[in-house]
Formats: structure tokens, sequence, C-alpha cells
């Protein structure tokens, strides 16, 4: 399984979208 960004489970980025504006 590749690390990409359209690879990546709809849960992970959620989390990274959330995180983004949390900085």
């Amino acid at each position: 399984m590749k690390k990409g960004g359209i690879s990546v489970s709809p849960t992970k980025r959620m989390k990274l979208l959330l995180i983004k504006p949390a900085l």
C-alpha cells in the first residue's frame, strides 16, 4: 500500500484536515 495523498484513508484525511486549521 502506497502512502500517498489520494491513497490515504478518508478517516486519516479528516484528521489531517482537522489538525491543519488547528495549527
